[in-house]
């Protein structure tokens, strides 16, 4: 007796449908591993733990069972990564690129209620970090006598989803790599007090979403670019402490937006200030020491009247 059409459509649904179930978990599993396998290359690089804050790290308990590992329900990879204020030393590996699920990478020293010692991170940020679609958070910043140095890889500019990178008082040297401009979800820039040099890239004005940018206190120079005018949305800016030169754009100071502060004291700009400057009648702090070497007064004092 032949089987009828139905019963052979039921048993290759049910074979298609196991195939899928087998390759789902297959992938799962080889994601896992490869989580895996990435967290114990980046502890492999922690030269002194003092509290144990990476003890749990090992093959006794599932990666998402680990302290300061945090997994997505679902998929049970790997989203956050913390390891700030524990006191760990050591450097970032290049395995840090295979966490594909990270959204947040957290060695930022901060104060808080279990606070146990600084975290000391040095080296370079491996290239690998480029590789990371799903990272919303980059928070390297050091607040501390850990520095990480070297040049902002410019994989950066891959990290399309990053809304916060936060690498401040660092070592950072070289060049704002122009891939920057490619984060269009970019809310949050801090690069202060490193000893970055080379101009402010152009491409920063492509970040429309841009709500904070703070270049203080490095080495940059030439121009103030006119693209910033274009970051429509743009609550604090903060370039003082450069070596910045020629006059401020007219574009800049059309930014409505701007209303805590505009900071471009300590540079080597010159020229009068621009009569736009009256349009920023939000802005709460606008420090211009040290700059502006002529017709000054008149137009601070019509900023003054405006704001008050």
């Amino acid at each position: 007796m032949e089987p009828s059409i139905s019963s052979s459509s039921s048993a290759t649904h049910f074979l298609i449908y196991g195939i899928v179930i087998y390759l789902s978990s297959t992938i799962i599993s080889g994601g896992n591993e490869t989580d895996h396998e990435a967290l114990l290359q980046i502890r492999s690089l922690v030269t002194l733990d003092p509290y144990g804050a990476l003890s749990t790290w090992n093959n006794s308990l599932h990666f998402c069972d680990w302290d300061h590992v945090y997994c997505g329900k679902r998929h049970r990879r790997v989203t956050y990564i913390e390891l700030e204020s524990n006191g760990v030393e050591g450097s970032l590996s290049p395995y840090v690129g295979n966490l594909s699920f990270l959204r947040r990478l957290s060695l930022v020293s901060r104060w808080n209620p279990t606070f146990l010692g600084e975290s000391y991170i040095n080296g370079s940020i491996p290239h690998t970090l480029g590789h990371l679609k799903s990272l919303k958070e980059v928070l390297l910043g050091s607040c501390n006598l850990s520095y990480i140095n070297g040049t902002i890889p410019r994989s950066i500019g891959s990290l399309v989803g990053l809304e916060t990178l936060i690498l401040g008082g660092n070592q950072f040297v070289g060049n704002i790599p122009s891939t920057i401009g490619n984060l269009q979800k970019q809310k949050i820039i801090q690069l202060g007090e490193n000893q970055l040099s080379g101009q402010i890239p152009d491409a920063m004005g492509n970040l429309s979403s841009l709500i904070s940018l703070d270049l203080s206190s490095n080495m940059l120079e030439g121009v103030i670019p006119s693209s910033l005018g274009n970051c429509r949305n743009m609550l604090a800016l903060y370039l003082y402490d450069n070596k910045l030169s020629g006059k401020i754009p007219t574009q800049l100071l059309q930014v409505s937006s701007l209303s805590i502060i505009l900071d471009l004291s300590k540079n080597k700009l010159f020229g009068s200030l621009p009569t736009e400057v009256g349009d920023l009648n939000m802005l709460t702090i606008m420090d211009l020491y040290q700059i502006i070497t002529y017709k000054v007064l008149f137009l601070l004092a019509l900023v003054i009247v405006v704001a008050f």
